[in-house]
């Protein structure tokens, strides 16, 4: 079994990795039904990352068991968790590991007040330095989304589709709990970059 827990059954026989896999995500069961922010900071406690160089916001999605499979890594499973939430997680210049929840990009300052002033009055920016990004790189309106144990879902903007070409996104093996809750993340995803 690779991957990392905070304490190890040992057994004097050989029980076969089928049932330490069973035993770990058995004493791991408790943790079901946590926000992602909860699940970053028990990941964080493990690996004894200091408190001090974490800026955490609180997580809108709320996880299923934290199932490991052999071969997860810490970074591996933070972005597992920042998939599954639709977040963001980096570390930011000051050395603090930061989590954003998904709705900070439509409620942060950036979104909510204005950033520039156009005049044609010279008072501001001038209209003719104002250019639009037409990049479709963060296009999505087919998103497919599956996670641990459950069946493929997807979420289909036609009207995206017909007026500028498919746009996928595939997602697989994310920490919901339920079928309808990946659903629902795949909806919104194609709701909010299908344009």
């Amino acid at each position: 079994f690779v991957g990392f827990l905070a304490s190890v059954a040992i057994f004097d026989t050989d029980i076969g990795a089928a049932r330490v896999l069973a035993h770990a995500n058995a004493a791991l069961a408790p943790l079901d039904n946590q926000r992602t922010d909860e699940r970053l900071t028990w990941v964080l406690d493990e690996i004894d990352w200091p408190t001090n160089l974490r800026d955490l916001a609180a997580g809108n999605t709320t996880l299923g068991p934290a199932t490991f499979k052999p071969g997860d890594k810490v970074l591996d499973y933070f972005r597992l968790i920042e998939r599954t939430e639709d977040g963001r997680l980096f570390t930011g210049k000051d050395g603090k590991l930061r989590f954003l929840n998904r709705y900070w990009r439509y409620l942060n300052t950036l979104a909510t007040v204005s950033q520039i002033t156009f005049s044609d009055q010279n008072t501001g920016k001038g209209y003719a330095e104002f250019q639009l990004d037409l990049d479709d790189e963060l296009l999505v309106n087919i998103a497919r989304y599956t996670r641990r144990g459950g069946t493929e879902q997807v979420a289909t903007d036609a009207t995206s589709v017909a007026t500028y070409g498919e746009a996928e996104d595939q997602q697989g093996d994310l920490l919901l709990r339920t079928d309808v809750e990946v659903r629902s993340l795949a909806q919104w995803k194609v709701a909010t970059q299908s344009l």
